[in-house]
């Protein structure tokens, strides 16, 4: 869960917090030594690690062994197959986004949700296969020409407290909840038919 130059581990923290507090169960998964991470550890120390799995109690943090293609689809199928909904955080692989929209799992939900939305170009749009997705928010327009909704950034409150001032991305007064953000998280998700 790097967050140097990555803020949306820190706001993806927050719907996390947000929904697990909201009696969700919640897994988070990130690709193993992925650069972000290293460039954490590299800036704050090992204790940015741990705070995820001490500060974060009741969301699962797993990690996993970077893969692609079929091996890739595989772990993604185990991982996703007995849960509701998938929300993935723009900034992740775009083979994982890509699995995502095409994973055959009739009771999966699909979430993209962008806090880049300059950078959601219909390009970008296409080669995540958002069209694929139940719903897509973003924290102002984006560039492709999409159906999206909006949603806010925020900070979970022991990210606040423990992180260092200089990778907050957002003052605390800017911040939206989390429980606001998984309140809007929610009001997409329906109710389906799996029979």
């Amino acid at each position: 869960m790097g967050y140097v130059d990555n803020p949306e581990a820190l706001y993806a923290r927050a719907i996390a917090w947000g929904l697990h507090e909201r009696g969700h169960y919640v897994r988070m998964i990130e690709e193993r030594r992925n650069a972000t991470l290293r460039r954490t550890l590299e800036a704050v120390g090992s204790g940015a690690y741990r705070a995820v799995h001490d500060n974060f109690p009741g969301v699962l943090v797993h990690a996993f062994e970077p893969r692609s293609g079929a091996a890739l689809m595989e772990w993604l199928a185990r991982e996703l197959s007995l849960v509701d909904i998938a929300i993935a955080v723009d900034g992740l692989p775009s083979d994982v986004a890509r699995w995502i929209a095409n994973l055959d799992h009739r009771a999966l939900q699909r979430i993209f949700v962008s806090y880049r939305p300059d950078d959601l170009t219909s390009e970008r749009a296409t080669e995540f296969e958002l069209e694929r997705y139940d719903g897509v928010f973003a924290s102002s327009s984006p560039k492709a020409s999409i159906a999206w909704s909006p949603i806010q950034r925020a900070l979970a409150p022991q990210d606040l407290a423990t992180i260092p001032a200089q990778y907050l991305p957002l003052e605390p007064g800017e911040a939206a909840t989390p429980d606001e953000v998984a309140r809007t998280i929610e009001a997409a998700m329906t109710v389906r038919d799996t029979r």
